[in-house]
């Protein structure tokens, strides 16, 4: 049984609907909740305890709110983190996500989907 997470709280379990795997479709219209129309491109990351997260891969770009549930599922850096990264790794250091030092801490945006690995292939 999968967990659909949403930015207001709530949550709703769910399976897939061929008792075994999300399809494409099934993922693209949970984290396509809120966004316009064809924004749906997922993402998949892995949580803190080795479970799989769908979430909107624009989401911050389309504004999405943020998910204070699913945020604490994920291993974020923070500002702190990148900064002592650039210290130790200076120039060489290659870091592809938000500028932390600029932003608040790093978060996931919009509503997601928590499930176990062999639900989505």
């Amino acid at each position: 049984m999968a967990l659909i997470l949403r930015p207001d709280g709530s949550s709703e379990q769910i399976a897939p609907s061929n008792g075994r795997e999300f399809s494409l479709e099934e993922l693209k219209r949970i984290v396509g909740e809120g966004a316009p129309v064809g924004e749906d491109w997922i993402e998949v990351r892995w949580t803190k305890d080795g479970r799989r997260m769908v979430l909107n891969d624009s989401g911050k770009l389309l504004g999405l709110p943020r998910n204070d549930q699913a945020t604490a599922l994920l291993h974020l850096p923070t500002p702190k983190d990148i900064a002592m990264l650039r210290r130790v790794f200076g120039s060489r250091l290659v870091y592809l996500g938000p500028d932390l030092e600029e932003e608040a801490d790093d978060y996931v945006p919009g509503t997601v989907l928590v499930c176990e690995r062999h639900e989505v292939q």
